[in-house]
């Protein structure tokens, strides 16, 4: 707390320094607010903390603190697709988990019940019976309706 409240005093000087990139502002800027008093660790409380992120896997990268430095665009990039892709295929597979329990249910529902489906609790989707039968989408922002009808293709 009192390191943040140093830093907000002194962050004029952090911020307008032309010396500072962006890559190593805030570490500089520590060191400039305690005097050169702060000292770099490789391991701190029994973790160990190391700078080779391209080659880390996932657990490494999801069991990490901080990740840095990300000197360019690509850096940032890379991390952010790693983490990404592991999040996703989590998810995917306790989707596909899920679904297989739902159809476990389904010989023990009473004859004559509805057949499961995924989201549990909704309808299984719409399927139209011809052309004429599929819902329109209307595609919007902030100010216009793009193809709201078959004459035009922008409404304000």
């Amino acid at each position: 707390r009192r390191l943040i409240q140093k830093l907000s005093m002194k962050v004029d000087y952090c911020l307008t320094n032309p010396i500072l990139s962006a890559s190593n502002i805030l570490s500089k800027c520590f060191r400039y607010i305690l005097n050169g008093k702060l000292t770099c660790e490789a391991t701190v409380q029994n973790l160990q903390y190391t700078s080779s992120f391209p080659n880390s896997t996932n657990e490494e990268l999801s069991s990490s603190i901080t990740i840095g430095p990300l000197n360019s665009d690509v850096d940032f990039q890379t991390i952010h697709s790693k983490i990404s892709k592991s999040r996703l295929v989590a998810i995917n597979s306790n989707i596909i988990n899920l679904q297989s329990k739902i159809h476990l249910l389904q010989p023990k529902l009473p004859p004559g019940s509805l057949k499961t489906s995924w989201p549990l609790g909704l309808p299984s989707g719409f399927v139209p019976k011809t052309r004429f039968d599929v819902l329109r989408w209307t595609y919007f922002d902030n100010k216009n309706l793009y193809a709201k009808s078959d004459q035009s293709t922008v409404e304000k």
